[in-house]
């Protein structure tokens, strides 16, 4: 009887991840972005940045259909995420940047074929969360990445994202064609994800499906009553194709 050693036993595992490994990583990809927008405020002269806003979307921007006749659903998953400038005060009167009425919207704005806006899930920041859906997590990855090196204010903590469950903190709402949706964020959080998938009715034809997703949100100062400084909205395109 041959005797094969643990260390053999993994490299053997190992090399039969790799591939799927590789699969894996390869069908995921940055759809759009990351973008930001900055806010700025006149403050006695100074052009003071107030607020950063920063998204991104990810997922598969392509997946085969073997015939017309095909069952083809494409995950699809964005991040945003906002970074405020310390307090300043003008007497007893303080200037605290913030934003409100936090949004994603998804739309599918061209298809070769009739799709659906299906299985819509809302994140944010309320604690950290590990097992993600990949595509959350690779957009997330990605954004990261983007504001450690292009963002000057600071990022929110932790940094992390968990599920949401619809009432206190999210409401979603789905288009009466099915064609998109909106993720309104209740709790304004700093950091929030969306994540989808497209459902393609049969029959399925080949082609670009083009997708518009926009982070819209409110930016100023948390003081009562808000003061509106600038509207943040930042546009993503979440094209994917389908090919036999």
């Amino acid at each position: 009887m041959k005797i094969v050693s643990k260390s053999n036993m993994l490299v053997a595992a190992i090399l039969i991840l790799l591939p799927l490994c590789s699969v894996i990583a390869t069908a995921l990809e940055t759809l759009s972005g990351p973008y930001s927008q900055n806010v700025y405020y006149d403050w006695n002269g100074e052009n003071w940045l107030i607020v950063q806003a920063y998204a991104d979307a990810a997922g598969e921007a392509r997946k085969q259909a073997p015939s017309p006749d095909s069952t083809v659903e494409v995950h699809q998953a964005t991040t945003f995420g906002l970074s405020y400038d310390d307090t300043r005060w003008d007497g007893r009167q303080p200037y605290n940047p913030n934003s409100r009425n936090h949004k994603i919207t998804v739309r599918a704005v061209n298809t070769p074929s009739s799709v659906r806006f299906t299985d819509p899930v809302g994140f944010d920041n309320g604690q950290t969360q590990s097992n993600l859906p990949d595509e959350l997590q690779y957009a997330l990855d990605v954004l990261w990445d983007f504001v450690i090196s292009q963002v000057g204010l600071p990022f929110p903590s932790p940094w992390g994202l968990i599920k949401l469950d619809e009432g206190d903190r999210i409401e979603i709402t789905r288009d009466n064609d099915l064609k998109g949706g909106i993720f309104r964020y209740n709790a304004e959080p700093s950091l929030q994800g969306a994540d989808w998938l497209w459902y393609i009715d049969s029959p399925v034809n080949t082609g670009w499906y083009l997708v518009d997703v926009h982070a819209l949100a409110e930016a100023g100062f948390n003081y009562y009553p808000f003061i509106h400084v600038d509207d943040i909205d930042i546009w993503l395109f979440a094209d994917f194709e389908i090919y036999r």
